[in-house]
């Protein structure tokens, strides 16, 4: 998409149907996974989107709605950047984590040295060139099906394991169960505002 005023429209209505804040930051991830695609794709898109989806859809379900659901490894590898940034964010480094796609996880040991490594060097001003960094890793990972299963540690972990603490080593968090949990519990919140503007509007 090329003109920007239209997608800021079409962002600021999204936020204000499915009343959701639209902060910079989900503006320009979701700028960079739209840019690619055409003025009149997007302006489709935003379009069925207000018919179609019932809660403020995903980066994914956009794509989904220009490419008809099919497979993109750019659009995936886009998904799974925010997917980690999102994670960085709520969980930081002091916890150890598991990502449900094994690109992703061989990306952060590989790419990143490690989830610690990445929590600590990533800083706000600086997250919109791991996104393209990490998409790029990921696509090259992804088409010569480089993967790594298993946990990456966080600190505590890594502290205990050289004091030698192994059965004091808290268990991994989940990642996509989790960012899912947070967002089904604010749309429960959501839901029950609006059910109680409903009835006080009564």
């Amino acid at each position: 998409m090329k003109n920007r005023d239209s997608f800021d429209e079409f962002m600021a209505a999204l936020g204000d149907i499915y009343d959701k804040e639209i902060t910079e930051f989900i503006t320009s991830i979701y700028w960079r996974i739209l840019e690619k695609y055409s003025d009149e794709q997007c302006n489709k898109m935003f379009n069925d989107a207000l018919i179609t989806f019932k809660f403020f859809p995903k980066p994914v379900e956009l794509i989904e709605l220009i490419t008809g659901g099919k497979d993109n490894l750019e659009d995936k590898a886009q998904v799974e950047a925010l997917k980690v940034l999102q994670a960085i964010r709520r969980i930081g480094g002091g916890d150890s984590v598991i990502f449900e796609d094994p690109v992703t996880t061989a990306v952060i040991k590989m790419g990143f040295n490690g989830w610690v490594q990445l929590t600590a060097d990533l800083l706000v001003e600086n997250e919109k060139w791991f996104a393209k960094d990490f998409c790029k890793i990921y696509e090259t990972y992804a088409r010569q099906g480089i993967k790594s299963s298993g946990n990456l540690a966080g600190i505590v972990e890594m502290d205990n394991i050289v004091k030698g603490y192994r059965k004091h080593i808290p268990e991994s968090i989940p990642v996509d169960k989790y960012l899912k949990q947070i967002e089904d519990l604010r749309l429960k919140d959501l839901e029950t505002i609006k059910q109680r503007q409903i009835e006080h509007g009564a």
